[in-house]
């Protein structure tokens, strides 16, 4: 069994993905002696633990590689009192380019990509209240860069 996202078993279990916190249930119907791996890409040494208790495979061997990411280009910047007028002008700035604009909530996720949307930019929302449909279909258009 592949357990993708699995930080979700941790950190996250409660509000991202519930369904996650059952997996044990599901392992131990299906059998113990499965094969299981766990694969995540944001996991703290505490995260790295509850996945490997929960998923009952403490004494799985783990691969670590590191957070960063020479292909990405991260920027912090103080917040402004016209916050969505400062991502229109820095997206229309580097227009060609891809990029990912994170917020605290879903709510806030879909009243950015409206806003981005109404000003021409074509954007998607993405975060785990999508029905299965919408997120696939966003998760492609992602993948493959097409909006």
């Amino acid at each position: 069994m592949a357990v993708d996202e699995a930080h979700c078993i941790s950190e996250w279990g409660h509000d991202f993905r519930p369904e996650y916190r059952n997996l044990r249930t599901i392992i131990k119907r299906i059998g113990d002696d499965i094969p299981i791996i766990g694969l995540t890409a944001t996991a703290t040494p505490k995260v790295q633990e509850d996945i490997l208790k929960n998923l009952g495979i403490t004494d799985a061997t783990t691969f670590k590689a590191s957070f960063n990411r020479p292909n990405l280009y991260y920027e912090i910047r103080s917040k402004t009192k016209d916050v969505d007028s400062d991502i229109i002008r820095f997206i229309k700035q580097n227009e060609g380019k891809t990029g990912i604009v994170y917020c605290l909530s879903r709510k806030r996720v879909e009243e950015l990509s409206q806003v981005l949307q109404v000003n021409g930019i074509k954007a998607l929302p993405y975060h785990a209240g999508l029905d299965s449909k919408t997120e696939s279909k966003t998760s492609r258009h992602v993948s493959y860069g097409r909006y």
